[in-house]
């Protein structure tokens, strides 16, 4: 893979606005098999939220975390982590922000 510019040497390394990028490179990182990066990504993407609420952005955090720890074969903590993703999912619908 061809390193680019991190987030964080752009001066963007935990800004709210960047949480949407880091969690769906965190993805495709993880798709790609390559766990510790995504699992950088994804502490990142968890403190630039810190300071936004970005309901949707943490349901896909917590889903994007539920398959790297599946990938890694931490089941529990994959299940815990697509029982929080469902929760906001419902929270999220139960506040008509989806759908």
């Amino acid at each position: 893979m061809r390193k680019s510019r991190s987030p964080s040497v752009t001066g963007w390394g935990t800004e709210p606005v960047i949480a949407p990028a880091l969690v769906m490179l965190a993805g495709t990182l993880v798709w790609t098999g390559e766990f510790d990066e995504a699992d950088i990504l994804l502490r990142r993407t968890d403190k630039a939220l810190q300071t936004d609420a970005g309901p949707d952005i943490r349901l896909l955090l917590h889903q994007t975390a539920g398959v790297l720890h599946a990938g890694r074969g931490r089941h529990h903590e994959a299940l815990q982590k697509f029982a929080a993703a469902e929760a906001r999912e419902l929270r999220l619908l139960a506040a008509g922000r989806t759908r």
